[in-house]
């Protein structure tokens, strides 16, 4: 866990939900999987992609060949999912031992720019395409399409307050602008109650349910990209 502290009053006021953004006072088990914790933390609106919160062993890290993408923004985003989601043994430890500054002109509170929209569309594609390889019961699948929710809504408003430079959406590649449109328009409809055609197919299990969700249809379009 960890604390904030605020470089101003005036950061404090503009930013309040850091004030206990990193404190998860939970009971739980000593040790239990990765998709279990992530789960709980999820479900309680307490996990945090920050990675300074959390100790990783290089065997592990080499193991599972996850890495950092270097030369983008947000690229915690897509490296806690998946260490956590692969781990088969993890621990909350409750104790703040991690002090965040609030500072003006960080990442988080200066304007936002290209290189924040980019960053969450490059890890939102990672997510996606790690999800292909991996099973997840129900409540997992639920807590993970959230997650996916939450990182689309993340884009879609670093997209929409960013400032624009004149060569803005030039910088994406053509799959790239293909892709950002898509999940934008996804995003607004599914938050303006558009209606869409009911899927009949079956679902045989809650796991399927991701499958089936706008936002897995999004990852498949990725996927065959």
């Amino acid at each position: 866990d960890g604390k904030s502290i605020f470089e101003s009053e005036k950061l404090r006021d503009e930013y309040p939900y850091y004030i206990s953004a990193y404190e998860y006072n939970a009971e739980l088990p000593n040790c239990m999987t990765g998709k279990e914790l992530f789960s709980k933390m999820r479900k309680a609106n307490k996990y945090r992609s920050s990675s300074c919160f959390s100790l990783y062993s290089r065997e592990y890290l080499n193991k599972i060949h996850v890495h950092f993408t270097e030369g983008v923004l947000h690229e915690d985003n897509a490296f806690s999912f998946k260490t956590i989601m692969s781990a088969e043994r993890v621990s909350h430890v409750n104790y703040k031992c991690y002090i965040r500054r609030v500072r003006s002109a960080s990442i988080m509170t200066k304007e936002k720019s290209f290189d924040n929209t980019y960053g969450y569309l490059t890890a939102l594609i990672e997510i996606h395409d790690f999800l292909e390889n991996i099973n997840l019961d129900g409540e997992t699948s639920n807590q993970v399409e959230a997650e996916i929710k939450n990182l689309e809504c993340q884009l879609r408003n670093n997209y929409l307050n960013s400032r624009k430079e004149d060569n803005y959406r030039n910088r994406f590649s053509e799959i790239e602008l293909c892709l950002l449109d898509t999940i934008i328009e996804a995003y607004e409809s599914k938050t303006k109650g558009v209606s869409r055609k009911p899927n009949t197919k079956p679902v045989n299990n809650e796991a399927d349910l991701i499958r089936q969700s706008w936002s897995y249809k999004v990852g498949r379009f990725i996927t065959w990209l």
